[in-house]
């Protein structure tokens, strides 16, 4: 009795340790997923452009009278795509949510069989920026994909048509923001701490190192 109560001890002691070495792979996977969602939404919160639990129903409103190319960003209501960018287009407002898999952010395509072509960033402005690269976008090519109009690179990247031109913000930015825009706008996030400036407006330039 002794042996089988043991036996059955050393297995339970077998599958706990099993759960234990595979838990803190999945983890560390969610643990690195919540940190980049959290500081860019952090570094969103400093950009003026994001309206957080704003309903598409408010986007709409919102956008309605502005021009072509002006947008937001906000959460997204979706469970697959943390965030969603609504903009003006010539057709009226409209939205794309933007995924997150695998330390990337990419569009959100109706077509599954695309998400492999789809040009993916490493930041959520590293996205905004290249469609606010309006002469990138005219040496790409327009094709049909899938039934879809969009995008072509000379690698078969594929990206939307999606034109950003200037951010609908919430209130003014201030003179200190608009500062650090026009220095990141010039010097990349590597140039930044070689600077001759004080280390406290170091660390204010690299808390939003966007030109956005």
């Amino acid at each position: 009795m002794s042996d089988f109560s043991s036996e059955k001890g050393t297995q339970q002691t077998l599958q706990k340790s099993d759960l234990s070495y595979k838990m803190p792979y999945e983890t560390l996977e969610e643990a690195a997923r919540s940190r980049k969602l959290e500081e860019t939404k952090r570094q969103l919160s400093q950009s003026g452009f994001y309206y957080g639990q704003f309903s598409h129903d408010q986007s709409v409103e919102l956008l309605k009278n502005s021009k072509i190319g002006t947008f937001i960003v906000r959460n997204s209501s979706s469970i697959v795509a943390p965030f969603t960018i609504s903009l003006q287009t010539c057709q009226g407002p409209t939205s794309l949510r933007i995924h997150y898999q695998a330390g990337k952010f990419f569009t959100d395509v109706s077509e599954n069989s695309l998400n492999d072509k789809m040009v993916k960033f490493d930041s959520l402005f590293d996205l905004i920026n290249c469609f606010k690269n309006r002469g990138f976008q005219w040496s790409l090519k327009s094709v049909k994909c899938a039934g879809y109009l969009v995008l072509m690179d000379q690698n078969g990247k594929i990206y939307p048509k999606l034109f950003l031109h200037l951010p609908f913000k919430k209130v003014p930015s201030s003179l200190m923001h608009l500062a650090r825009l026009a220095v990141n706008t010039n010097h990349n996030s590597q140039e930044i701490p070689k600077l001759q400036i004080p280390t406290s407006l170091k660390k204010y330039l690299q808390a939003y190192p966007h030109s956005v």
